[in-house]
């Protein structure tokens, strides 16, 4: 492996509580932690089969708060052009972001190859952009919404108005903006904790026409709990029949635990990637 170059973005979390210095140490923790494993799967994308190392510096600014962000990608020497499908990992997280405001919570359309780097999207109100393939490869992944979620999470908080995303280098930027809030967060109310951890669960209740909503697991402590599954090739497989999930087949995963206060205090699970199905025979 050799260090490729290093590659810097800004994130701004801006609004009148930032006047102040007051910014959520639990959302704001959220956030940074969800855009670093976008930023990996980033560049991944412009730099396959490497590794990348992200550091974080971080302060405040008269009516903002500024993260500086620092991605040192090491590219394996067999690994050649990767970077230009787009440009830069920078570039990818910033179209990622315009892609989510394009869409705004839908599901796309249409979508039509334009040539093979780039597709024509159509979206729910018929309005078509071309977006580059691993910008829509990344969004379509196992996880990337709650990851999204996160991300965006400050936005929830009074007085945190919006958060930008810009390229050092470039003049590449794109905002997200309390209202985009609504159609990016997954669950009602306060969040209290949100934790994510891979996991061993047993499947007691599979859905085998590949739904997402209403799995039942079993944690292994004689207690079960109903999730839903985010991973959609795990889904797509399911319901094709690759995976049986007969009694006593388990999982290895990727489980999203989000506890929330509205009126009453919830808890949201979320499988987030299935890493490995374990049929009851290998057990």
């Amino acid at each position: 492996m050799e260090e490729a170059e290093k590659e810097e973005f800004t994130v701004t979390y801006d609004g009148p509580a930032l006047d102040e210095h007051l910014i959520s140490a639990h959302a704001l923790a959220q956030s940074l932690l969800a855009l670093d494993a976008i930023a990996r799967k980033a560049a991944a994308s412009v730099y396959p089969d490497s590794d990348c190392d992200i550091k974080i510096r971080g302060g405040f600014r008269p009516g903002s708060f500024n993260v500086d962000l620092v991605v040192d990608l090491f590219k394996n020497e067999t690994v050649v052009g990767g970077a230009t499908v787009i440009g830069s990992a920078v570039a990818v997280i910033v179209a990622l972001v315009g892609f989510i405001k394009f869409l705004k919570g839908k599901q796309v359309k249409a979508k039509e190859a334009v040539d093979e780097n780039n597709s024509k999207i159509t979206n729910y109100k018929g309005d078509v952009r071309i977006f580059n393939n691993s910008v829509i490869n990344i969004y379509e992944q196992a996880g990337i919404k709650s990851q999204i979620d996160r991300l965006t999470g400050p936005l929830d908080a009074d007085g945190v108005d919006s958060i930008s995303i810009k390229s050092k280098s470039t003049a590449v930027s794109e905002k997200l903006e309390k209202a985009d809030r609504a159609y990016l967060k997954q669950g009602e109310g306060t969040v209290l904790s949100d934790n994510e951890a891979e996991v061993i669960l047993e499947v007691i209740g599979p859905l085998y026409d590949g739904s997402a909503k209403g799995w039942k697991f079993s944690d292994g402590e004689d207690s079960s709990f109903t999730a839903a599954v985010e991973d959609q090739q795990f889904l797509n497989d399911v319901k094709t029949g690759k995976y049986p999930l007969g009694k006593g087949t388990m999982i290895k995963a990727r489980l999203r635990t989000v506890q929330r206060k509205v009126q009453r205090v919830t808890v949201d699970r979320t499988v987030l990637e299935v890493k490995e199905v374990i049929p009851p025979a290998q057990q």
